[in-house]
């Protein structure tokens, strides 16, 4: 007779058994994961319903797979650019809830004698909520396009950021058995740091390898990618003592970043179902009925904690947050339950042997509670108020009223908070960069090449190969791109403080840079302290002066902003596509490169500049500072894309687009020009600018260009666009190639994006005939 191993006999009684308990709960209207959990319980140990599940211990092994999937599927549904849009109400409001129900939950846990470490798990549990339960939640009509559900989501959003950390801290505790402070910031800092490689380097990578193979794709060689690199990012994690599910999550992100999203969703969706139900039928059979009828007055008291402190704590978040009254409340009222992620973090903790047993049933019977409460609660927020409205006093009335006046037209942040948010990001991202190159030369690299080839000549291929790798990267560290030029020269005019301060960051990012140069001679070679100075030195000085590196720099980070924006420049196309008859035209709504990098600004020829009385074409405007003249005004009048025979002279006020760094070398090495600094904008803030000026004849757009446009295959002079229609191309993008003002032998071919400015009139004119299909 055949011998049938218990995990398939097991799988099959418990997939039945879930698959009838999971229909009734379909037809019943409620939750599919209580169904499961159900469906665990009947064929448990603690039920004698049905015969036990005979090796519990199989399934425990599938249900731990199924958490790697779970946290996959979940970073599938993650978007930096809503953690970007949302963050400031995810965070305070995650902060809120942890400060408040996490501490009281503690408290609890305390005052029901289940001790520190019993207790503190209970408070982390209880901050969680379920995204399953209110994404089903809001499913209703009546809550569509409602903003309190971006406001929801959004905490979500940071609420399974601190489920991932909650079970990243919990591996550091389980080793020491203990809480110490200083252990914990290293492990925060290791935690930030390999998210930032693998964030960075994977959106850098492995979008741009799945468009590469586009051809070679098919439906199966996806799926087998997209679980190659979730587990292949899942076995990194664990090697680097993180999480397994943090390694499945931000492999999820950064797939969710690609253009191949929505077929992976749907290649994958079966297996996360499939090893989801596994892991909640898991749950399920944890479920001791005695242990709840023994600590039934705790899981009354910890469910009214849940549903009070959920609700208020919620609230007072989205509130300071600068949300409405009626959104904080209705968020508070959408997100009082415990979530699936609860069970994770309770499973993980009592792997751990950080959490006791009982604490199990406990938390799965409480999200029971307030799972089948939540969309009786979702529907009470708004008459809740009402009559809160209705019941406080006058004063306090008026006051929440104006308040939400103001909100409805916030401030703009601050260009310090702009600087200050973009300089740390920048540093944080270039850091964590440099330290992973050099971690990996010299823990990989350095040992395969010492033992093939002798010192010292062995280290110094090592220091050659490591400081070639990050070269590029302090390169950009110490390159002022994007707005911070814009933004320096804004604060730098305001005061002398303001000067100090910044020359203060800016050398920083210079010690910075110089001190990895540093740090890889004094890893590699045993030279003195002050020759390690004198060739750092010489070496930051090489990169500073470097074109190469900078150009190398620009590719690089070209090619990250297009694979991170990808997916919405793909569905701008699809949608322009239906909405001007297959014409393909972008606004300059959405970030880009070059949108970021190429400026435009005005200066004043003065008397006895050298560029008086000169021809354009006999000016080095375009060969040397790759600049282009927008508009001249000469006293009252405004003369539009002079052609190369327009002659200069002193007094004429020129508007020029071009490179920010080009600008400022313009102003530091020629005499007899003033530059108005105050001018200066992005392409993308001088577009908003020009549309919104009634008197302004300028217009700027962005378009791809197609497989049947009339530009594919044409070089920029063929089209004759700026002879013929006055349109000129400030920017151009192709496969990895970026340019700012192009010359004229530019080829352009299908995918090319275009950045184009002229006069009104001829813009619309050459949308219209020449990209007409």
């Amino acid at each position: 007779m055949t011998h049938l191993p218990s995990i398939i006999s097991d799988l099959a009684f418990i997939l039945i058994i879930a698959g009838i308990i999971t229909i009734i709960f379909k037809w019943l209207k409620q939750p599919l994961v209580l169904g499961y959990i159900v469906a665990g319980f009947l064929t448990g140990p603690h039920s004698s319903f049905f015969p036990t599940v005979t090796d519990s211990e199989n399934i425990s092994i599938w249900a731990e797979i199924g958490v790697i999937f779970l946290l996959f599927g979940m970073g599938l549904e993650f978007s930096f650019k809503k953690l970007i849009s949302n963050g400031k109400t995810g965070f305070i409001t995650l902060i809120m809830i942890a400060i408040g129900l996490g501490v009281s939950g503690y408290f609890i846990g305390l005052w029901l004698g289940w001790g520190t470490w019993n207790s503190l798990i209970l408070g982390c549990m209880l901050c969680l909520s379920s995204t399953t339960i209110i994404v089903k939640g809001f499913e209703d009509p009546r809550y569509k396009g409602k903003r309190f559900t971006e406001v929801v989501f959004g905490i979500l959003i940071f609420d399974d950021l601190f489920a991932i950390l909650v079970m990243v801290f919990m591996g550091t505790i389980a080793v020491s058995r203990h809480f110490e402070g200083t252990e914990m910031l290293l492990s925060l800092g290791k935690l930030i740091f390999f998210m930032v490689v693998w964030v960075v380097c994977g959106i850098f990578l492995i979008p741009t390898f799945l468009k590469k193979a586009k051809k070679w794709l098919n439906d199966e060689t996806l799926l087998i990618i997209s679980l190659g690199l979730c587990l292949g990012m899942v076995v990194f994690a664990t090697e680097v003592e993180l999480s397994s599910a943090l390694g499945a999550f931000i492999m999820g992100s950064i797939l969710a970043e690609t253009i191949k999203l929505e077929k992976i969703e749907t290649l994958t969706k079966p297996i996360k179902d499939f090893f989801g139900a596994v892991f909640f039928v898991s749950v399920g059979m944890m479920m001791n009925p005695t242990v709840i009828q023994e600590n039934f007055v705790s899981v009354i008291i910890i469910t009214l904690a849940v549903l009070l402190g959920k609700i208020i704590f919620t609230a007072i978040g989205a509130r300071l947050s600068g949300e409405s009254m009626l959104v904080s409340i209705q968020s508070g009222f959408s997100m009082a339950q415990v979530g699936e992620f609860a069970f994770i973090v309770a499973s993980s903790a009592i792997a751990y042997q950080l959490a006791d047993n009982f604490i199990y049933p406990i938390i799965i019977a409480v999200s029971i509670l307030t799972t089948f409460t939540t969309p009786y609660l979702m529907a009470a927020s708004i008459p809740f108020y009402n009559w809160m409205m209705k019941t406080i006093p006058d004063s306090w009335r008026q006051k929440i009223l104006e308040k939400d006046e103001r909100l409805e037209n916030p401030k703009n942040q601050s260009d310090w908070s702009v600087f200050l948010t973009n300089y740390i990001s920048n540093v944080i991202v270039f850091i964590s960069l440099c330290i992973g190159a050099i971690i990996v030369t010299s823990s990989f690299i350095a040992p395969f090449i010492n033992e093939h080839i002798a010192e010292p000549w062995g280290n110094i291929i090592c220091l050659v190969i490591t400081f070639l790798a990050i070269s590029p990267i302090l390169k950009g560290l110490v390159y002022r791109g994007g707005q911070q030029p814009y933004l320096i020269l804004k604060l730098w005019q305001r005061s002398v403080r303001n000067r100090i301060i910044l020359s203060s960051l800016i050398l920083l990012r210079f010690i910075i840079a110089f001190a990895f140069i540093y740090v890889l001679l004094w890893l590699f070679l045993a030279i003195p302290v002050w020759v390690s100075v004198l060739i750092a030195g010489v070496l930051i000085f090489l990169v500073i002066q470097s074109k190469h590196l900078l150009k190398l720099y620009w590719k690089i980070e070209y090619r990250f902003v297009v694979n991170f924006n990808q997916r919405i420049l793909e569905e701008r196309r699809r949608n322009s596509l239906k909405q001007n008859g297959g014409v393909v035209v972008y606004d300059l709504d959405n970030t880009n490169w070059i949108e970021s990098n190429l400026y435009v600004g005005k200066f004043k020829l003065e008397p006895g500049s050298e560029y008086e009385h000169k021809m354009l074409k006999d000016t080095d405007f375009r060969q040397r500072y790759d600049l282009i003249i927008i508009t001249v005004r000469r006293g009252e009048e405004d003369l539009y894309f002079p052609n190369g025979d327009f002659v200069l002279e002193s007094g004429d006020l020129l508007l020029v687009a071009g490179n920010i760094m080009n600008i400022d070398r313009l102003m530091t090495m020629k005499n007899c020009i003033t530059m108005f600094k105050s001018t200066l904008r992005t392409i993308h803030e001088f577009s908003k600018q020009q549309d919104n000026d009634p008197h302004s004849n300028i217009k700027c757009i962005s378009l791809i260009v197609e497989e049947n446009s009339v530009l594919n295959n044409k070089s920029l002079y063929e089209s004759e666009m700026g002879k013929e229609k006055k349109c000129f191309v400030v920017g151009f993008e192709s496969k990895g190639t970026v340019k700012i003002n192009p010359p004229a032998n530019t080829n352009f071919s299908t995918g090319d994006i275009l950045w184009i400015i002229g006069d009104k009139q001829s813009i619309y004119g050459f949308v219209k005939e020449n990209l007409h299909l």
